[in-house]
């Protein structure tokens, strides 16, 4: 088994700095002559950038968690699919959670996704109680309900592109 590449790794076999390298892979300012050089040793290499290294670097997961109550039927299918056209033209993926219309399951969920470190949260909910108020306030990232509503949560009655719900999530 080979070892796996490093940014250090790439910088040595290039004739670059560490951090020219790290500046090159999240599209910092690197001269043309040294962007050559290193993108000539990751074509060479096929170095792929770790994606939790990355992660702890940009603080960002670009991942968003989905809780859906069921799979089942036509609705679901049509808002995940609406969910997954918006998110993927945004360079996110979705991690997709399913409640089984259980509304303890669905604030597992929730908290799992949190703990996973995911961007922010969509919720298809079945209903929203003293428990969710609690959860979302503990959160530190945003958290966007649609299926019902509450006064002290925010909530799209229709998530679409032209909706604000993803603008709200990605520049939290």
């Amino acid at each position: 088994m080979t070892q796996k590449l490093t940014i250090q790794d790439i910088a040595n076999l290039a004739g670059v700095a560490k951090s020219t390298v790290s500046r090159y892979l999240n599209n910092g300012y690197v001269s043309k002559e040294k962007a050559m050089l290193i993108d000539k040793v990751i074509r060479e290499t096929g170095y792929k950038s770790n994606f939790f290294a990355k992660r702890l670097k940009t603080k960002q997961s670009k991942l968003i968690g989905i809780v859906m109550p069921r799979l089942d039927s036509f609705s679901a299918g049509k808002l995940l699919t609406g969910f997954n056209i918006i998110l993927q033209q945004m360079g996110y993926q979705a991690l997709i959670l399913i409640s089984e219309l259980n509304s303890q399951k669905e604030l597992d969920n929730i908290s799992q996704l949190i703990q996973q470190g995911v961007d922010g949260i969509i919720v298809d909910s079945i209903n929203i109680n003293d428990n969710h108020l609690k959860l979302i306030n503990q959160a530190n990232i945003p958290i966007i309900f649609t299926g019902q509503s509450h006064d002290k949560l925010t909530y799209s009655p229709c998530l679409n592109a032209g909706d604000s719900w993803i603008q709200t999530i990605l520049a939290y």
